[in-house]
């Protein structure tokens, strides 16, 4: 049976038709949809490891191109060195899960390379077609959505209730956009009318995709990649049929912009802008000298990239682990960022996080793998036997050049829907490139290490499938936790019943994760529900476990205090954690307020007026800290004057708030 089906000729087209699509998988009540496409690429991996179980020595007979084997080589080195960086990490546990979740993705790479291995010539082309269909249904889908409400003014709501299989719009954005050069393959390639239309029409809506989601790195990098496609016509293919329908790419892309700006206009008289698409928060700064809307960047990327420059500064040879970026210092961007609660869980660069978490060794690796395949790919494209092949090799090269921009903006290597890509045009290049023909016959010399090599495989891909089905598993715990959690008081926690502190403890001390998807410690969870049943005791102890395994995170700190301060009255405790919060983090309004409060109850009137104006300082528009500290000054000090120079100084700061700051001036007077 097995034989059969993989002398089949569509079978290798079938399986990597699987793989594109993993991002068409359903989060399936996952919290995270990372887990359940890791899962669902475990499955393909393990079957396709089974039939070619059966071929292995037929398959084995044909030589392996040399740039295949250095590609494979790299990914296991890295792996290996990400294996060894737990030894050294934050967090062993993130980063051992890290390596096992790039053991996934280096198993399905080896299977999809098999597949491409096996596959005849013509299926390349059938392949190309499969990646241009998926392309425009995902387009449909995201249009379909903006469409169906396109009265509704454009925004963050509107924009966050659109629905797809990515879990982020990085990552959509990410997967249309290295679909696009498969499509510009057909305007250049195909003979027939209908399938170059059907790909010029793709390649403008996925224009408006871009624009619709606010994926800024998306748009440019559409930009890009058609620029230098129009310019390859230029230089390389000036027939006059191909001019005429670069001619009709630029009218579509040009209408499919024009038709996005119409639509979920904030200004019903006007078209959007280009800025407002890519910023569907509108949170709009007023130039008080021009009194005009300029609207903020809110992408911090920049943050993020001092961060892990910094941490790959202080960890240069061994970084901080796989997985560990996340947890290593993120003062500054809290600080920056004035809240506690900002946890970034990427550096939102490939290369940057990798240099932070494995040091120099796992940068220059990971760089490697992209040098290769833009060695291969720029010499396959100028290498004069393979003309016919020319058109391909530079779709190819646009594709390196999306990922490699992605890289730089995203994290697209993490997510296994993108990486699936890049394993693709990977193939492509290496199996295609003129190196690799002929493809000739060699003796199996050795057929029982054949055979113990692929059961190790074997056995290695049936310990990935229970290993993700064990993160899936968590993910979905996860959420049902999460959303019984979410916006939810002490007192509602224990008129639920469907969960318990101790049944919760049960569950959780079983589940392979010690970190949530969402970023927080899981014994942030059993701390929430051992407070809200009274087990204090309990609360501090996971409290502080969380600290040990999230040493960045400052939530349990504050969790730790209100402990402290709320439930066991403990003073000195509250006192002692609440002064080093405040020291490090004086924007933090919740510690602020305790803090306050154990002074006043100490009665020690310096050290509030202090503590007010030292977070005054960091947080100038709290008008409500401005009024209380006029009262003070007026009630302790009777001091008029000085309630005049502390309400116009908060009018000046807030003018927005200049009448409820008068008024609340006035009626303090007149007590």
């Amino acid at each position: 049976m097995q034989k059969k089906l993989l002398n089949n000729s569509y079978v290798p087209f079938i399986f990597l038709c699987a793989y594109i699509m993993i991002g068409f998988v359903p989060s399936f009540n996952a919290l995270e949809t990372k887990h359940t496409h890791f899962l669902f690429a475990s499955i393909l991996n393990i079957l396709s490891i089974v039939l070619f179980y059966n071929k292995r020595f037929s398959i084995l007979e044909k030589r392996v191109p040399t740039g295949v084997k250095y590609y494979i080589f790299l990914f296991w080195i890295l792996f290996f060195w990400a294996l060894c960086s737990s030894t050294w990490a934050i967090n062993r546990n993130e980063s051992l899960l890290s390596a096992m979740q790039l053991m996934t993705k280096i198993i399905s790479l080896f299977c999809v390379f098999l597949w491409l291995f096996i596959m005849s010539k013509k299926q390349i082309y059938w392949l190309f077609k499969a990646l241009l269909i998926a392309l425009l249904v995902d387009n449909f889908s995201v249009i379909n959505y903006f469409l169906e409400n396109k009265n509704v003014a454009r925004s963050s709501k509107l924009l966050s209730n659109l629905s797809h299989n990515y879990s982020n719009i990085n990552i959509l954005s990410a997967s249309l956009v290295l679909k696009v050069p498969f499509a510009l393959f057909f305007i250049v390639n195909e003979t027939k009318r209908f399938w170059k239309f059907l790909a010029l029409f793709t390649v403008a809506s996925t224009f408006s995709v871009t624009l619709f989601i606010s994926a800024r790195t998306g748009f440019y990098n559409l930009l890009i990649i058609s620029g230098l496609f129009l310019l390859y016509i230029l230089l390389f293919r000036r027939r006059k049929e191909l001019l005429t329908y670069c001619g009709v790419l630029l009218v579509f892309i040009g209408v499919s912009i024009f038709f996005t700006l119409n639509i979920n206009k904030v200004n019903r008289y006007k078209l959007n802008r280009i800025e407002q698409m890519f910023s569907p928060d509108f949170r709009v700064k007023i130039d008080n000298t021009s009194q005009k809307s300029v609207f903020t960047n809110l992408s911090g990327r920049e943050i993020y990239w001092r961060n892990a420059i910094n941490t790959f500064k202080n960890y240069p040879l061994l970084g901080v682990g796989l997985g560990n970026w996340k947890l290593s210092s993120k003062d500054s961007m809290i600080t920056k960022n004035r809240s506690i609660s900002f946890l970034p869980y990427r550096a939102h660069n490939d290369f940057l996080e990798m240099a932070a978490e494995l040091g120099v060794f796992g940068l220059f690796l990971f760089t490697s793998i992209f040098v290769l395949l833009f060695y291969f790919c720029i010499n396959s494209f100028l290498d004069k036997e393979v003309v016919h092949k020319k058109d391909m090799f530079f779709c190819l090269l646009l594709a390196l050049v999306v990922f490699l921009s992605d890289s730089i903006f995203n994290f697209p290597f993490e997510r296994p829907s993108v990486f699936i890509l890049f394993v693709l045009t990977s193939g492509l290049i290496l199996f295609n490139n003129p190196q690799s023909q002929p493809l000739e016959k060699k003796r199996i010399r050795k057929p029982i290490v054949i055979n113990i090599v692929f059961l190790a495989i074997l056995s290695i891909v049936v310990f990935t499938l229970f290993f993700n089905w064990k993160l899936f598993s968590s993910s979905m715990y996860e959420k049902k936790i999460y959303y019984s959690v979410k916006n939810k008081s002490y007192e509602d926690l224990t008129k639920n019943k469907t969960y318990t502190y101790q049944n919760l403890v049960d569950k959780i001390n079983t589940l392979p994760n010690q970190l949530g998807a969402d970023g927080q410690s899981l014994e942030m969870y059993k701390a929430i529900f051992a407070r809200a049943e009274k087990r204090y005791k309990q609360s501090i102890e996971h409290y502080k476990n969380a600290i040990v395994q999230m040493p960045s995170n400052k939530l349990p700190v504050r969790g730790l205090i209100e402990v402290y301060y709320h439930n066991l009255k403990n003073k000195d405790s509250a006192l002692f954690y609440s002064k080093d919060q405040f020291n490090n983090y004086p924007f933090d309004k919740g510690n602020y307020l305790i803090l306050r409060g154990l002074y006043k109850e100490g009665k020690d009137t310096v050290e509030v007026m202090n503590t007010m104006n030292r977070f005054l300082k960091h947080s100038p528009n709290e008008v409500k800290t401005w009024m209380s500290k006029a009262y003070n000054h007026y009630v302790y000090f009777k001091n008029k004057k000085r309630v005049d120079e502390i309400i116009d100084s908060a009018i000046t700061i807030n003018p927005e708030s200049k009448k409820e700051l008068e008024d609340y001036k006035k009626g303090l007077v007149k007590e």
